[in-house]
């Protein structure tokens, strides 16, 4: 007679489950801030999510933002079941993705942007007029910066020369390296430093432009969402709430990025700053946010194919790389 009972409430609270929708969901997401690349989308798209969710039949969803500030770990978190969703760079999703390709997959494309190589010294024009003695910083080895170097190197030489750089290499944060560009110290002849420092660099003729993206061989520097097959498969519909709040975001911001931007502002504290300012600077760097994951793709490619990591891009199909292979290319 117990048992029966049992059974009889379990169908009862399954078919209420089935009427209402789930309840009480979670979903854990990192920032990266303060980072306008971003943080402007997530924030709005943390927003629409539950609304979103809801109408995958997932009510009174709980989203949990934490401030994880660095790939690593970020990758353990989501491994761990800690995070549900990561968004970062696509040199995050590499190094899980390159160990085994059936444990993680790509959601959406982010944003794209354009990280520059930037050089002070007045002899370097080109890529071409780097020679061994030059200077080059980027922040630590094998991040996202030294990764675009090498996109730009195996555009320039040819794939097999991607490293061509390594040994010019030079190793400090972003702001201890804008402070020696920014004076007459010397040390440091170039750098991928990314914004806002690039950008004031540039606009104040302290630096010039010797390379960029052309978005036929170097797409830029591409951010991404991306999270564990095992929680796909958990988790179809929040998976594709997430990717309707991602583009719903988008078209939000692209009818009207100021509040977007504001938001951004306030949650991340960044004071010094203005509204307009974020937005010029976006602008100047070709800062888009999209969904697109043909530029994610094909800085992973480029990646593998130089071997950075030992799997090869063309034997894996695409559906184990992407949940949603509509957004390859996607306009």
């Amino acid at each position: 007679m117990l048992n029966r009972l049992k059974i009889m409430a379990i169908a009862v609270l399954t078919s209420v489950a089935a009427m209402y929708g789930v309840n009480a969901k979670e979903f854990n997401v990192n920032t990266v801030r303060p980072n306008a690349t971003v943080d402007p989308l997530l924030y709005k798209t943390v927003e629409l999510l539950p609304k979103y969710a809801e109408k995958h039949g997932i009510k009174d969803l709980t989203v949990n933002v934490h401030d994880i500030l660095d790939a690593t770990t970020a990758n353990e978190s989501l491994l761990t079941g800690k995070l549900d969703v990561v968004v970062g760079g696509s040199n995050g999703y590499l190094p899980i993705f390159a160990k085994d390709p059936n444990k993680v997959k790509l959601l959406t494309g982010w944003n794209k942007f354009d990280l520059w190589l930037i050089c002070v010294n007045p002899k370097i024009k080109t890529l071409r007029d780097i020679t061994p003695e030059t200077k080059i910083n980027v922040k630590i080895s094998g991040d996202g910066n030294h990764m675009l170097l090498k996109t730009y190197a195996a555009a320039e030489f040819g794939i097999d020369q991607a490293n061509r750089f390594d040994n010019n290499l030079v190793f400090m944060p972003r702001d201890q390296a804008f402070q020696i560009l920014s004076s007459d110290k010397g040390g440091i002849d170039c750098a991928i430093i990314g914004s806002p420092y690039q950008n004031v660099l540039v606009n104040s003729g302290r630096a010039h432009i010797v390379a960029r993206a052309d978005n036929k061989t170097v797409y830029g520097f591409p951010n991404v969402s991306y999270t564990t097959s095992k929680w796909l498969e958990e988790n179809p519909e929040l998976a594709k709430a997430w990717i309707e709040a991602t583009n719903a975001a988008i078209e939000e911001y692209t009818r009207d990025p100021k509040p977007i931007i504001q938001t951004y502002l306030e949650k991340d504290h960044i004071s010094g700053i203005t509204v307009d300012e974020v937005l010029q600077a976006k602008k100047e760097n070709n800062d888009v946010f999209i969904t697109d994951l043909k530029p994610a793709l094909a800085f992973i490619k480029t990646m593998l194919d130089i071997k950075l990591f030992p799997v090869s891009y063309d034997v894996i199909p695409d559906s184990q790389k992407v949940f949603d292979s509509s957004l390859i290319g996607k306009k």
